[in-house]
């Protein structure tokens, strides 16, 4: 017999966050929204990282032959421009049929967040090192001894400007 879940238990993220972006998502013509997370993937890592897809714009009724908004930072627009066949045949690739039969291009500024900054912590001391070792010497498993080392490591480790 399967146990019910209460409002309140654990669940994946991932479900939650799908469950609230979807209705966004769809209204930009986005049925999957891995469109968008995967869209690095899906172009290539360069064309990824100079350009992110707006919306596909479908006729009435259709979820095929649609036409594909892309926003492209600065002069990279032109060379999308010149990749347009190319990126027809990876979208198509990736939805598994000809669900793009058009792309236009808009050239602005992408709506991404800023990157992370790289946080440097500062080196063990020799006496949390043996610390750490010493909790884990009696861990019998290598990859678990080696992800309990770096638990502790991270946990005794401090960002340099604190």
């Amino acid at each position: 017999m399967r146990k019910a879940s209460s409002p309140r238990s654990a669940r994946p993220l991932a479900s939650i966050i799908r469950k609230v972006t979807s209705p966004a998502f769809r209204r930009r013509g986005f049925a999957q929204q891995e469109m968008i997370t995967r869209w690095d993937a899906i172009v290539g890592e360069t064309v990824g990282k100079h350009s992110q897809p707006e919306r596909i714009q479908f006729s009435r009724d259709s979820r095929d032959e649609g036409v594909l908004h892309i926003r492209a930072e600065g002069a990279f627009a032109l060379e999308l421009q010149h990749l347009e066949p190319l990126l027809l045949e990876r979208v198509n690739a990736y939805f598994g049929y000809r669900a793009v039969t058009k792309i236009v291009i808009k050239q602005g500024p992408l709506n991404r967040p800023p990157p992370l900054r790289k946080v440097e912590k500062k080196p063990l001391t020799a006496e949390e090192q043996a610390f750490v070792e010493k909790s884990t010497a009696n861990t019998r498993h290598d990859g678990l001894k080696r992800a309990l080392q770096a638990v502790g490591q991270g946990l005794f480790s401090r960002s340099s400007d604190e």
